[in-house]
């Protein structure tokens, strides 16, 4: 609804004047700010001036109910009179409503008309609908309302005996279901529910999102379908498109005016299930159509996902929206805690810089900086380091960020600590310090860094062992040579 609203309609013919243009940005304005109720007061005043632009937008928002009452009968007449004046689009959505019966008793003789009015002026939906609507119903009928087609007439394959298996199940579900976008619209203009739902409560549209087949969407949403409709767990069709990442199915659905914010029962989001999938394309697009960023209760907060999952872009996008940084979960991790665990360096990197703290530990004590070592992330980490990070802070088990750097045998890192003064011969709870550990671990070039060093060789841990004994039962016999 946001791009039909804001954006410049690519089939409209009609040449707005001045005044009219002028109303309109206020429109678009209004709608990026989700201020329908001031889009449709801009809209219904200049509609009552016969404007076929503000009648056509306005139909559209009677059609889904944002800042005015849903009300078909309004929409209808709206768009009537805006293809009335030749109105490209408006005659395409108002062929579509005579055919579901949106407003209006279905007249499929009318809708195939104004398909044909719009596919003759131009309009590349309607040349498309035009020919499936042929391909299916006669040129010659001329009836008010179809009888509803046999299934086995339309689809061989989908017979009543093939689908009595599931109670509530139609064929307008089962074309959906095994994509067949060429049945939709007939079946829609003979008086199939184009909303029935299964007994999941999925609808024609959400069996067609959850398969994958985006004609089919296009085909249902063309026909009239509610794109907000509710499974039984509450999944609507955007919620299903943004998990599978289907990046132009939500754009459809957004267009037709389907809600970014709806949770299932769960709580879980659309945005959540983009972000959680790793969709960032689908996770952008939400997040510009004004998808909620705040925390839902018993969710991970999105940017703590985002950091651990997704690109900076999204990372940046939910800051931009005003997600807090200092957030953590309920293991008291941050999202830049996550990013280091991750070695997401991007979204560290961004992180570091905006940080509330960056020694933040989790409930293990453990810091973003020990996060991204034991990791693995020694690049992540030295930047860590070079924006300030405490070098000698200790997780829960007393373990420093050296240690873990000659455990894991990562010279440089342990170069860079070391620079920074940090206290080599240091000890854990179990009395190892960063030599005993890169002895245990066989990592001969730490062990020779640290000797080099000045590290302390006759420490001995809890078990009474010097770093030359573990070396020995370790079977590192070149590295006890050097401790020796």
């Amino acid at each position: 609804l946001v791009l039909l609203l804001a954006c410049a309609q690519p089939h409209t013919t009609i040449v707005l004047a001045a005044d009219g243009a002028a109303q309109l940005r206020g429109v678009d304005s209004a709608v990026r700010k989700r201020d329908f109720a001031r889009a449709a007061e801009l809209l219904s005043a200049l509609a009552a001036s016969n404007h076929a632009e503000a009648q056509y937008r306005l139909a559209a928002l009677y059609r889904v109910g944002r800042g005015v009452a849903r009300d078909d009968a309004k929409a209808f007449a709206l768009m009537r009179a805006a293809a009335a004046q030749g109105h490209v689009d408006a005659q395409f959505s108002l062929g579509k409503m005579y055919l579901a019966g949106h407003g209006i008793t279905a007249n499929p003789d009318d809708g195939r008309r104004w398909i044909a009015t719009a596919a003759e002026n131009g309009h590349a939906m309607a040349k498309s609908l035009r020919a499936k609507l042929k391909a299916v119903v006669p040129a010659n009928t001329r009836q008010v309302k179809q009888p509803e087609p046999k299934p086995v007439a339309v689809a061989p394959a989908m017979t009543p005996s093939a689908l009595s298996a599931k109670q509530g199940w139609s064929v307008l579900m089962e074309a959906a279901r095994r994509g067949r976008d060429d049945l939709i619209a007939p079946l829609a203009a003979g008086g199939h529910e184009i909303d029935a739902r299964d007994n999941d409560g999925a609808s024609s549209l959400v069996l067609a999102v959850k398969a994958g087949h985006g004609k089919v969407a296009a085909a249902l949403l063309e026909a009239g379908a509610t794109p907000d409709l509710q499974d039984r767990g509450g999944a609507t069709a955007l919620a299903y498109a943004a998990q599978a990442g289907h990046v132009t199915i939500i754009e459809w659905l957004l267009e037709a005016g389907a809600s970014t914010d709806l949770a299932d029962l769960s709580g879980m989001r659309p945005l959540g299930r983009a972000i959680s999938g790793g969709h960032n394309d689908v996770a952008l697009s939400l997040i510009a159509h004004g998808a909620a960023i705040d925390d839902v209760p018993d969710q991970t907060p999105l940017l703590i996902v985002a950091a651990r999952q997704c690109n900076m872009e999204v990372l940046a996008a939910l800051i931009n929206r005003g997600a807090p940084v200092g957030q953590v979960d309920e293991q008291k991790r941050s999202a830049l805690w996550h990013a280091a665990d991750a070695g997401n360096n991007s979204a560290a990197n961004l992180l570091i810089r905006m940080a509330p703290d960056l020694n933040q530990p989790d409930a293990n004590d453990e810091t973003p900086l020990l996060a991204a070592l034991s990791g693995g992330h020694g690049e992540l980490a030295r930047a860590l380091l070079a924006a300030g990070a405490n070098a000698q802070q200790q997780s829960r088990h007393g373990n420093t960020p050296l240690m873990i750097a000659a455990r894991r045998g990562d010279v440089t890192m342990a170069q860079a600590l070391l620079q920074a003064g940090v206290d080599i011969d240091m000890r854990n709870k179990s009395g190892n310090s960063a030599l005993l550990l890169a002895a245990s671990a066989g990592r001969a070039k730490m062990v020779e860094l640290l000797l080099a060093a000045g590290a302390n060789t006759s420490l001995r841990n809890e078990k009474r062992e010097q770093a030359v004994d573990i070396a020995r039962a370790a079977g590192h016999s070149a590295i006890a040579e050097l401790l020796d």
